[in-house]
């Protein structure tokens, strides 16, 4: 039976408040610098998904209008192919007016959001499991190979991780601070603005946290007062921002890629769905090879470190003997996070379409690591206790 106290198991190895804030801001300072440095030539070359990123923030920032005339546009027309979420071209105006359109300044907002992330996954780690886990999870993903590759290319999917992060932190503060429904329901909003599997990614993740959280939600929606007002008011600022994405999906031009890939364009579709949720779930594309394509992985490399596999295991193998519901989010999180990627048939298993799910293994890994630190804490007090025991005998 699942926990439906979103608790902390207290662990000797728990760490200050101040600590932990100091060791997030160095994480973080090496995070950009991995993210930042000489990022106009690494990688070589700018793809032509970046240089239209770059050229639609240009041209916006100098006119209001996008490459193709259109005035503030939600959906930026890539060329002539597909309509793209706008958040990262918009958030990338500033950058590219201060420093002139180059590389760099079409790649910044990707640095800028890898760092913030190494924040936000920290942030909710620890709200799941406490201060050592956040730590531990904000280092691993300061030096993830999938995180890296993407914080360095102006692919509009690095915004992806950083706000679904946000975004269920800020639902798990609201639980105990409603007032934060309100930030949360931008936070989701805006994530359906950041890359297209987004606009499933966010539901599936949205119901996981209300399955988890009922009990919760139901009594502060039975109750009277603020707390009700803020998670109806959370509800409809999430609303306000996916009619005119969902709008575009169901009567417009928005789902026509989609369309062109979709594993239900296949016969035998939902057995290749099956099939292809698996192949995102294998070491080999986890650990050992990670994705074929060069522009999405280090060659040679898995999209996670290697060395981070047994730690999964006891991280899994933890939250199954917790069966909590700080201890199944994540890996729930991660699984459900490779189903839009899944649903293709192009390039599977595809490191950006699962990069939504992307950290929450690596908090799953960073449970699996403080499970093992505080069990050899444990042995060593032990170990001490029967030193203890047999000087006092010896005596």
């Amino acid at each position: 039976m699942i926990d439906r106290e979103n608790h902390k198991e207290s662990i000797s190895l728990q760490i200050p408040d101040t600590a932990f804030w100091t060791l997030i801001l160095i994480i973080m300072i090496i995070g950009l610098t991995l993210r930042t440095y000489d990022l106009g030539s690494l990688p070589d070359g700018l793809y032509r998904d970046e240089a239209a990123n770059g050229y639609d923030a240009y041209s916006i920032g100098l006119t209001g209008k996008s490459l193709h005339g259109e005035w503030l546009p939600l959906f930026f027309n890539h060329h002539g192919v597909d309509h793209v979420e706008s958040l990262y071209t918009y958030l990338s105006v500033p950058f590219i007016y201060l420093f002139g359109l180059s590389v760099f300044s079409t790649r910044l907002l990707a640095g800028l959001a890898g760092t913030c992330a190494i924040l936000t996954t920290g942030l909710l780690a620890r709200e799941l499991s406490g201060r050592l886990v956040g730590v531990i999870a904000a280092f691993i993903v300061a030096f993830s190979p999938w995180h890296l590759v993407f914080s360095r290319v102006a692919f509009r999917g690095v915004l992806l991780p950083l706000c679904t992060t946000l975004a269920i932190y800020l639902f798990l503060r609201a639980l105990k601070a409603p007032r934060y429904f309100l930030y949360c329901g931008v936070a989701f909003g805006l994530t359906l603005h950041t890359y297209a599997v987004a606009k499933l990614l966010v539901p599936i993740l949205a119901l996981l946290l209300l399955i988890l959280h009922r009990k919760d939600l139901a009594d502060l929606v039975r109750e009277a007062g603020k707390g009700r007002v803020h998670v109806l008011g959370g509800f409809l600022i999430a609303i306000a921002f996916a009619v005119p994405v969902y709008g575009f999906v169901f009567w417009g031009p928005g789902n026509s890629r989609f369309e062109e890939i979709s594993v239900f364009g296949e016969a035998g579709g939902f057995g290749v769905f099956v099939q292809n949720i698996w192949l995102h779930l294998t070491p080999d594309f986890l650990f050992l090879n990670g994705d074929a394509n060069p522009r999405h992985s280090v060659p040679g490399y898995g999209q996670l470190s290697v060395f981070l596999f047994p730690f999964v295991l006891l991280g899994l193998g933890d939250a199954y003997r917790k069966r909590s519901i700080s201890s199944l989010l994540p890996p729930l999180a991660f699984t459900l996070g490779v189903l839009p990627a899944a649903l293709t048939i192009e390039s599977i298993p595809h490191a950006l379409r699962s990069f939504g799910a992307f950290p929450f293994l690596e908090i799953t890994a960073a449970a699996g690591i403080g499970w093992a630190m505080e069990r050899m804490n444990r042995a060593s007090e032990n170990l001490r206790n029967g030193l203890f025991a047999g000087l006092l005998l010896i005596v």
